[in-house]
């Protein structure tokens, strides 16, 4: 299964600031290991990046 956060990057001072993505991501992966306690047969995932979201123009 894949999955991501298509946000809008936007640089701050340089960066991303990426908080939301990094929460979405994190919580799939612990949702995972959830899965895998409870006897679940997970075989992979697979995140979405940045490249997977270039389809959408930009809002104006």
């Amino acid at each position: 299964m894949e999955n991501g956060l298509g946000a809008r990057d936007r640089l701050v001072d340089g960066t991303v600031e990426d908080d939301d993505r990094i929460a979405y991501l994190r919580d799939h992966i612990r949702a995972i290991g959830d899965a895998l306690d409870e006897g679940v047969d997970v075989m992979g995932y697979t995140a979405w990046d940045r490249i997977d979201s270039v389809c959408c123009p930009p809002a104006r």
